[in-house]
């Protein structure tokens, strides 16, 4: 058996000098206490880097993984979701999503669909508190 069919986590490469992480264990963010994400829905895979560092637009603009997924309808909440997220303990917690909130506010998504729809975050990144404020 190999080790890879079992794990789904891995740093994936550097973007402008930027450690960017697929699917982050928490032992890999030792030393990160935010993260900004992007949750690709489609392969059900997060992409993860210090949120100090740089926005989710320079990563967009720069990586060839998260940008592949780039464009105006995958930025609808069912395709993609950004955030960032807070290191707990052993725990990362989604903490917001200018993204979602904006669409939420604009009348252009439902809470209680984007929270079905990357419920299977919770794996790696536990959304439903923030979401439970919208439902």
């Amino acid at each position: 058996m190999r080790l890879k069919q079992y794990i789904n986590e891995e740093y994936l490469t550097r973007v402008k000098g930027i450690e960017l992480f697929k699917n982050p264990s928490i032992r890999e963010l030792k030393n990160i206490d935010y993260i900004r994400f992007s949750a690709d829905n489609k392969n059900k895979t997060i992409y993860a880097w210090d949120a100090d560092e740089t926005i989710h637009n320079t990563m967009w603009d720069n990586s060839k993984e998260i940008s592949k997924n780039r464009n105006w309808d995958n930025c609808s909440c069912k395709i993609v979701l950004h955030g960032v997220a807070e290191k707990k303990g052993s725990k990362l917690i989604m903490i917001s999503s200018d993204e979602f909130e904006w669409r939420y506010d604009a009348e252009e998504i439902e809470a209680d669909e984007t929270y079905e729809t990357f419920k299977w975050m919770n794996n790696k990144i536990k959304i439903d508190k923030y979401f439970k404020e919208f439902l």
